[in-house]
């Protein structure tokens, strides 16, 4: 990610995460249908907060702070907690 930053336009890799963000928001919302994803927040703001998450545990490997075979355990151990219904 931090290479795609630093050679691609701006406008380019926002092109990029608007394509994904259709597919998560319908998965988030089919889980919010069944009870498995909390309802209190916008889907909108649960997508974005993946995407972050997503985006952190790319930085961390890439600053060497996260063993690139943990990245996605933690991404997914991180988003389940902070989107299980309360």
């Amino acid at each position: 990610m931090a290479a795609a930053e630093r050679s691609l336009p701006a406008a380019q890799i926002r092109a990029a995460h608007d394509g994904m963000l259709v597919p998560v928001g319908n998965f988030l919302e089919r889980g919010r249908s069944e009870g498995v994803f909390r309802t209190d927040l916008p889907t909108s703001w649960l997508a974005a907060v993946l995407h972050s998450v997503v985006h952190c545990a790319a930085t961390e490997v890439d600053a060497g702070r996260l063993d690139p075979g943990d990245a996605a355990s933690y991404i997914t151990k991180t988003v389940l907690a902070s989107f299980a219904p309360s």
